[in-house]
């Protein structure tokens, strides 16, 4: 029970920035090249006009036709509204000074991925992140708000992040995990990820009691790279490892608890920690 109506969404990321960037594209392509060596303008102008480029080593086949993934990259001169990124600082643990950062930018940069849908996931995040480093060499930047993870993160973090080996490229902005509070039910507690969506993939989810928050995050973060990984290969009624880790808890595709709307693995820890109708 995969998310299929996410499949073709367009991958985005806000550069928020103290000033408008004013970006030179022979500069952007530059930086483009360095990471995606098959960059090239759409327009055959490496100096003038949109900042719309090909990745020409990296075909996506279509019923038709083959047509090379793309990115957009584009100015935005409005200063950021605080509020539509709110729930994301409130999300974002791991960067206390998000918003106090927001309240600095009065502009931003975009940056999009089109045509890249159907790139396989691994491939289409690499891409994709490749391009954002690539534009945080020429755009100075205070936050990056990475939409479909719903979480702020600082740029140098992200571009260490990028740079470590071995690190998981889904845990350098791509996946988020989120706590909430269950109103009226006093100890209750959910927490989920957010990110795999956008590749097809469930999200997963945890509704407990009596477990930390700290601990249970872990466990999260591990199963949805092991999604990332290997599809949506966990079936209902299959188990993950717990907590204590020698611990199976069974898992459930379902709708989410908390929104947007989507599917998610429901991992339920058991009695006597499962909250609402987990056992």
């Amino acid at each position: 029970m995969s998310n299929p109506e996410h499949i073709g969404h367009t991958y985005l990321v806000e550069l928020l920035c103290k000033v408008r960037a004013k970006l030179a594209k022979s500069a952007l392509l530059a930086a483009l090249r360095r990471r995606c060596p098959g960059a090239q303008p759409l327009d055959d102008d490496p100096s003038a006009g949109s900042l719309h480029f090909l990745h020409t080593d990296q075909p996506v086949e279509y019923a038709d036709a083959t047509l090379p993934a793309q990115t957009l990259i584009v100015e935005n001169d409005k200063p950021p509204d605080p509020g539509t990124f709110e729930p994301a600082i409130r999300q974002s643990w791991h960067f206390p000074e998000a918003r106090e950062r927001v309240s600095r930018c009065g502009a931003s940069v975009v940056v999009s991925d089109l045509l890249a849908a159907s790139l396989e996931r691994h491939r289409r995040l690499e891409l994709f992140q490749n391009c954002v480093a690539a534009a945080l060499e020429v755009v100075a930047c205070e936050t990056i708000f990475w939409r479909p993870s719903q979480l702020m993160i600082d740029p140098e973090t992200f571009l260490a992040d990028l740079a470590r080996p071995g690190y998981p490229r889904l845990f350098a902005g791509a996946v988020n995990v989120r706590l909430f509070n269950i109103s009226g039910a006093a100890g209750e507690l959910v927490m989920d990820t957010m990110g795999l969506a956008i590749f097809g993939l469930p999200d997963v989810q945890c509704h407990f009691c009596g477990l930390s928050p700290n601990d249970v995050g872990p466990l999260l973060y591990d199963t949805a790279r092991y999604l990332f990984d290997s599809g949506d290969a966990i079936e209902d009624g299959q188990t993950v490892s717990g907590l204590p880790r020698e611990a199976r808890w069974r898992c459930q595709h379902e709708m989410a608890l908390v929104g947007p709307e989507r599917v998610v693995l429901d991992v339920s820890p058991g009695a006597p920690h499962a909250a609402g109708r987990g056992e």
